[in-house]
């Protein structure tokens, strides 16, 4: 009884301490594998400023996600303060990467029409999420990357709250929007 919980407990401190030092590996193979993948996936330019993996307590966030496109068809320009993940804790996260909750703040998109419609489908696995939240967060959308402000439409949200969806799209959490305060700048400085 005793013997067993002491080794149990020794395990579990051992699987711990290994958690704690492999982590710093692991967060640079992931500033890599995250910069390449959506460098690859929207044929831009990708940079994370850094990961923080804590996998005994179940996290990840992403600080300075940058990915760039200027071509002669258009310009793409996406800007993330922090993406935070809660993942499974104690190590679980290595088998089962699913991401429990899904925070996204302080994100700036601009990009020119041509450009959007030029995206590439990729066909990558989903992300499934339980719940995902949306602060201080602007699109811009540029009819034309030669006169950008003519006809410019600026979608801000101020906070939005989804609840668990499998995100497909980028766009995919609007199917399980629960709440939501934003604004719509149209040509004219209208707002709606």
């Amino acid at each position: 009884g005793v013997r067993a919980g002491a080794t149990v407990a020794g395990l579990l401190v051992a699987w711990m301490i290994a958690l704690v030092a492999i982590e710093p590996t692991i967060e640079t193979h992931q500033a890599e594998q995250i910069a390449g993948a959506l460098g690859e996936a929207l044929h831009a330019k990708a940079t994370v400023d850094a990961v923080d993996l804590e996998l005994v307590r179940g996290g990840l966030v992403l600080a300075g996600l940058s990915v760039h496109r200027d071509d002669p068809v258009g310009h793409l320009a996406l800007d993330v303060a922090a993406v935070r993940c809660d993942l499974p804790p104690l190590g679980l996260a290595l088998a089962d990467g699913t991401c429990r909750e899904l925070a996204v703040r302080g994100a700036r998109m601009e990009v020119s029409a041509a450009t959007l419609f030029q995206l590439p489908r990729e066909q990558r696995a989903p992300l499934r999420v339980d719940g995902l939240e949306i602060d201080d967060a602007q699109l811009v959308f540029l009819p034309s990357a030669l006169v950008p402000g003519l006809g410019r439409i600026a979608i801000t949200i101020d906070h939005a709250q989804a609840g668990p969806r499998v995100l497909r799209t980028p766009l995919s959490w609007i199917f399980a929007l629960q709440a939501l305060r934003a604004h719509v700048e149209l040509p004219g400085k209208i707002d709606v």
